[in-house]
């Protein structure tokens, strides 16, 4: 969601400075900022220990599954920013295009605010590769991915809180 408002609203640079969490921030071994990385340090927090793995050193959190496939499909040296879609409201939906610069082909991201609704968006082919963001296992295997058929060149979503990247096939 950062990412994706930040670039629409003029940010061309995204600094990946938390990737790691910190150690002892500030002295502290139950900081907030110990848990905050994409990459946990295994030490602090009483974090869950990821399945296959000995300790949660150098685990990666959903959110890094989510940032790797954003970077994937609309960094901006793979997709030009189209900008939010018209029925973004900054309150309660949001959606931001991208056009892939090898292809042509467009990606959206997608969310709300304060329950489901129902967005719609303009396609073109036969439909999208639908990924919730946010649902990946612990390798990055999305838990929630599904194809979307269009009807009359549109299709529409029932989205969440949860950022879909949305891919026209």
């Amino acid at each position: 969601k950062r990412i994706c408002w930040a670039r629409a609203h003029g940010l061309d640079k995204f600094f990946w400075s938390l990737i790691v969490d910190r150690h002892a921030f500030m002295g502290a071994t139950d900081s907030f900022f110990n848990s905050i990385g994409l990459v946990g340090d295994g030490e602090y927090n009483n974090e869950p220990v990821p399945a296959g793995t000995a300790s949660g050193f150098n685990a990666r959190r959903p959110s890094y599954w989510a940032f790797k496939l954003l970077a994937e499909h609309v960094d901006t040296n793979l997709a030009a920013s189209l900008g939010p879609l018209a029925w973004t409201n900054d309150s309660t939906r949001w959606g931001y295009a991208y056009q892939r610069r090898t292809d042509g082909r467009r990606a959206f991201v997608l969310w709300t605010a304060g329950g489901a609704q129902d967005l719609t968006v303009s396609v073109t082919g036969t439909g999208v590769r639908v990924v919730d963001l946010v649902k990946a296992d612990e390798a990055g295997t999305p838990l929630d991915s599904r194809r979307a058929a269009a009807q009359a060149g549109q299709v529409t979503l029932t989205v969440g809180d949860n950022p879909l990247l949305v891919v026209e096939e």
